[in-house]
């Protein structure tokens, strides 16, 4: 049983097929622009700030769609799910993220934070 767990946390939660995507037809695209986000965190501007709060914001009422498309979440919600399908997380993990010091890392590590609990109860 795994009481850590130590991930690196990329960008695919809001690129590419994911739920979350920004840079794919759905729901959230256009909400975030794609060209910032490899940005260095430095050049965080109180517009894209109000962006990036806009699109955590949005992104929260869409939380009851993940159980529905598990498999399109992103590759650390992938991780954490195949644990605890396999019954190797303790009740009590403890998830540390290692993120990127660019706005899409910094983006992705805030959406991740706010959804950890609720994505960690979601019922098999």
């Amino acid at each position: 049983m795994y009481h850590t767990v130590v991930m690196t946390c990329g960008i695919s939660l809001i690129q590419g097929k994911s739920y979350f995507s920004v840079t794919r037809d759905g729901q959230f695209k256009d909400l975030l622009p794609y060209r910032e986000l490899q940005k260095n965190i430095t050049e965080l501007t109180a517009d894209l700030e109000a962006q990036i709060e806009s699109f955590i914001e949005k992104s929260r009422m869409y939380l009851r769609d993940v159980s529905e498309h598990r498999e399109a979440i992103c590759a650390e919600y992938s991780m954490i799910n195949a644990l605890k399908k396999q019954k190797k997380l303790t009740k009590d993990v403890k998830v540390t993220l290692i993120f990127t010091n660019t706005i899409g890392g910094l983006v992705c590590e805030q959406l991740l934070r706010a959804f950890a609990k609720m994505l960690y109860l979601l019922k098999q």
